[in-house]
């Protein structure tokens, strides 16, 4: 396998709804190299780091446009 060449690759391995063949398959590669490995562990912290903020809402101006009412 090629290196993760984009984040959609990176996704697979951490989607749990992609099949399990493709997620073992991108594990193995990551496994045996560290540069995608870096790249996934960066996007683990990133995507970790997003889940940390606080939940906002949107005005309510922009909820009433956004449904057209």
């Amino acid at each position: 396998m090629e290196c993760l060449k984009s984040t959609d690759a990176i996704s697979v391995l951490l989607d749990p709804t992609e099949s399990e063949q493709e997620r073992l398959e991108m594990s193995a590669h990551v496994d045996s190299c560290q540069a995608c490995s870096d790249a996934v562990n960066e996007y683990r912290r990133l995507r970790q780091g997003v889940r940390r903020l606080p939940a906002r809402r949107p005005p309510a101006q922009l909820t009433r446009a956004l449904l057209g009412i």
